[in-house]
């Protein structure tokens, strides 16, 4: 049977309108990156002094996404090492920028850069490495922002870019209409892990950074929240005049946590994790103020929402000393009230309870 060439037309097009409605109920994973070995620095000009010394910020960058941890400045083996750069390097080729002037693209010898960081001490990262699901709000004012995988703005930009440079895995939320029946921008202020949990199975990531970045007078503060399957890593938080800075902090900070150097964690000889209760919480403000006063609290080393109940809450705290210590510094809180054990109604007696003062 003859056929028309509107029915040949939609014929040839249908594979196409296929494949697109697949991909876009496909949700993003991590981007696939760059070998470790490949990176691109800017140059201003081809001379072969600049081209030196681009080779040698280009095996820095390198460097650190192969070991996942940041080279101290004037460290005997790097100085020993970036000083022949150049004989490492495979491949080189000029490129043009994305706003004009040049970049080098430089592939690296990887066999032999890792050979020269096991001598140098520094162990390698696995390249299988852990991906991270970032929930982030940006808030100026009442406005607030969940940062999603299609932003074109600044933050997301930097985010990427730093964590590229320590090859840290990012996975950004599509922000559909499925994530926003799951997450909203005070989910994340509130740190609510466990419905963000929730959202993040689609995306099957292996941790989480959570992270609330605020307009604070003439700069920037932010709190970010990290944790790996399932397990929190912990708490920071940054401020500078810049909001970069503080994104590129947070960042740094995460990438150090997973790789397991994290010089501020401290140790776990305390008593790990204690459930407490705050009372007389009655909306999501006072919920704010008792969470935040625990974390100013110097035994506290990080607060963990759990369970939430009218007019109280239960947190779990990650303490550097114990209980009694923690007692002590809530009784010199002009915001707390310690609730004597038999005057505990919201489980066992052994649960610390505490009143949020008006």
């Amino acid at each position: 049977m003859a056929m028309t060439f509107a029915a040949a037309r939609r014929r040839a097009l249908l594979p196409g309108l296929i494949l697109a409605v697949v991909v876009a109920v496909l949700p993003p994973c991590a981007v696939a990156a760059a070998p470790l070995e490949e990176v691109r620095v800017a140059v201003d000009d081809k001379s072969p002094g600049t081209r030196e010394e681009a080779f040698t910020r280009a095996l820095e960058r390198v460097l650190v996404r192969l070991t996942g941890r940041r080279i101290p400045a004037g460290a005997p083996a790097w100085e020993a090492l970036k000083a022949s750069a150049g004989t490492h390097v495979q491949a080189y080729r000029y490129e043009e920028g994305p706003e004009g002037g040049h970049r080098l693209w430089v592939r690296f010898d990887r066999e032999a850069l890792e050979g020269l960081a096991g001598e140098a001490g520094w162990d390698l990262w696995d390249a299988q490495r852990p991906s991270l699901m970032v929930w982030m709000v940006v808030q100026e004012g009442v406005n607030r922002h969940l940062v999603a995988e299609d932003d074109s703005g600044g933050v997301r930009r930097q985010l990427a870019a730093v964590a590229r440079a320590r090859g840290l895995p990012l996975i950004f939320p599509l922000m559909d209409p499925e994530d926003w029946r799951r997450v909203s921008p005070a989910h994340v202020v509130g740190g609510f892990t466990g419905s963000l949990r929730e959202a993040a199975d689609r995306y099957a990531s292996d941790g989480m950074l959570v992270a609330h970045l605020h307009a604070e007078g003439e700069g920037w503060q932010g709190r970010f929240r990290l944790s790996l399957r399932g397990a929190p890593l912990g708490e920071r938080r940054f401020q500078s005049r810049q909001r970069d800075e503080v994104l590129e902090q947070g960042v740094h900070w995460a990438a150090d946590a997973v790789r397991g150097q994290d010089p501020a964690r401290g140790d776990d000889n305390g008593p790990g994790i204690l459930e407490v209760t705050v009372m007389d919480v009655v909306d999501h403000a006072a919920y704010l103020r008792a969470r935040d006063r625990l974390a100013r609290l110097d035994p506290v080393r990080e607060v963990v929402p759990g369970h939430l109940a009218p007019e109280r809450v239960r947190f779990r705290l990650r303490l550097r000393g114990d209980a009694a210590e923690l007692e002590r510094a809530v009784r010199r809180d002009p915001f707390l009230a310690v609730i004597p054990s038999e005057e505990t109604t919201d489980g066992p007696a052994s649960v610390p309870a505490f009143r949020l003062l008006q």
